[in-house]
């Protein structure tokens, strides 16, 4: 009896899941875009996931990637019509923004929108632009919502519970034939 109890133990600790599941997304756009006197200003978007919604999810973290040709640190990158910062000046320059403060309220698919103005540069070419989305799916399927006001609680990943359930599982057989070895 003790052993089927060991065991049922050791199963449902390896079987219990994390309620939040951690995803990764990248979007990648190719700009080819040249700013110069005559447009000044260059605007696209970047898809998000459509199980993506906050603030019943959290963001880890969000990085705008933009590659430039021949910038000289005078133009300035607009998210969701808010100044976010400049392009690094260089002949080649990537540049790496913090949009994760944009993330506060968001709906399913909804789309990033990125603006490059470009007035003091003679000229500018937009190369590509990537956003990567590091962030937490509190709704994923098999898993209960959390309400926009609780906190998440942080959770072990599965494999940590697979790691501890077979670990006590090797423990309750090294301990048998223990017993089983002294009599």
């Amino acid at each position: 009896m003790k052993k089927l109890l060991l065991i049922a133990l050791c199963i449902s600790i390896m079987t219990i899941g994390a309620n939040a599941n951690a995803t990764i997304v990248t979007d990648s756009k190719t700009l080819d875009a040249v700013l110069d006197r005559n447009q000044t200003s260059y605007s696209w978007t970047h898809v998000t996931p459509i199980d993506f919604e906050v603030p019943y999810d959290v963001v880890n973290s969000a990085t705008l990637d933009i590659s430039a040709f021949s910038s000289n640190g005078q133009s300035n990158v607009f998210v969701e019509n808010h100044f976010l910062g400049t392009l690094v000046s260089g002949s080649w320059s990537w540049t790496t923004l913090d949009v994760a403060d944009f993330f506060v309220h968001w709906d399913n698919g909804q789309l990033l929108d990125v603006t490059v103005t470009s007035p003091r540069d003679p000229y500018l070419y937009l190369i590509n632009s990537t956003l990567t989305l590091d962030y937490t799916n509190y709704d994923a399927p098999g898993t209960t919502p959390i309400a926009p006001n609780d906190v998440p609680i942080p959770n072990p990943e599965p494999g940590t519970l697979m790691l501890l359930g077979s670990g006590l599982s090797g423990l309750a057989f090294w301990g048998k034939r223990r017993k089983v070895s002294v009599a």
